[in-house]
């Protein structure tokens, strides 16, 4: 899927990359990468000749090659990476996966593409499989869980004006992709909650929540009297720079840096 923020310029190598030409400076690029297996002209606009090309990942090749082999004594992603292998640096791929897996004594290929016999493996086994493109390149990533994928934090379609867009208007948007993979009884489950992260005046109210809790506590059982300063709380939402963490951020900066310098003011006291 072409990002829909990005112009495209396509190179006539085999392996095609697209990224942005003509944006302005500051515009993030997006770079697809693929076999150029298509092109087709659709039209001319603006005394401009449209065509459309169809890009398709290495991992597609793999269909072509039907073999009978057998593999003895080893996990699924073992043997999806010789199957890997195989191919050479064509096939560019890496694991990013948690979980153990069980040695199979003997998994058998019989007049099966490499593509399928992979494809099966992994589905029995829960594996999923994205690609990372980058200039001249896209790499295969299996994943089995929420660490095996980058962290996606940008609103959605921001240059479309989306950024507080309505939980209804997102259901519809999702689910002409939804339905392409999964069937209708299960969308209708499906329950979408938008990512929106902390508004400055959130954080702050959660962090002079959390200083608050610590006068309460100062002044019951040390009899002292504590105050609030802006400055301390201008300095704890300064450190929450990572927007996945949220409110937990303030929750480690309170514990693990403003505590532990407190304490030893207590101890004093207590002397």
């Amino acid at each position: 899927m072409l990002c829909p923020r990005c112009p495209v310029s396509t190179s006539p190598r085999p392996s095609a990359s697209t990224v942005p030409s003509g944006s302005p400076p500051s515009a993030t690029a997006c770079a697809f990468d693929g076999l150029l297996t298509g092109a087709e002209w659709v039209g001319a606009e603006d005394g401009a000749y449209r065509y459309q090309l169809t890009l398709r990942p290495w991992f597609e090749l793999l269909g072509h090659r039907i073999d009978r082999l057998i593999f003895h004594e080893m996990t699924t992603p073992d043997i999806v990476a010789k199957v890997f292998a195989g191919h050479g640096r064509l096939a560019r791929f890496e694991k990013r996966l948690t979980r153990s897996y069980p040695t199979h004594e003997y998994t058998v290929q019989s007049e099966e593409s490499d593509l399928d016999l992979c494809r099966r493996l992994m589905e029995a086994h829960g594996i999923a499989y994205y690609f990372r493109h980058g200039r001249g390149e896209h790499t295969l990533v299996m994943a089995d869980g929420i660490s095996g994928y980058l962290p996606n934090t940008e609103p959605c379609c921001p240059a479309a004006g989306l950024r507080d867009i309505a939980v209804k208007e997102l259901d519809r948007l999702l689910r002409p992709e939804l339905l392409g993979v999964c069937p209708p009884a299960l969308i209708g489950r499906v329950v979408t909650v938008p990512y929106r992260p902390l508004s400055a005046r959130m954080l702050e109210a959660i962090v002079r929540l959390q200083l608050a809790r610590i006068v309460d506590r100062a002044k019951e059982s040390q009899r002292a009297a504590l105050r609030i300063d802006d400055d301390v709380v201008a300095e704890i939402i300064g450190r929450c720079h990572d927007p996945q963490s949220g409110g937990r951020m303030i929750d480690r900066i309170v514990t693990q840096t403003l505590l532990p310098e407190l304490s030893p003011n207590f101890l004093d006291a207590m002397v």
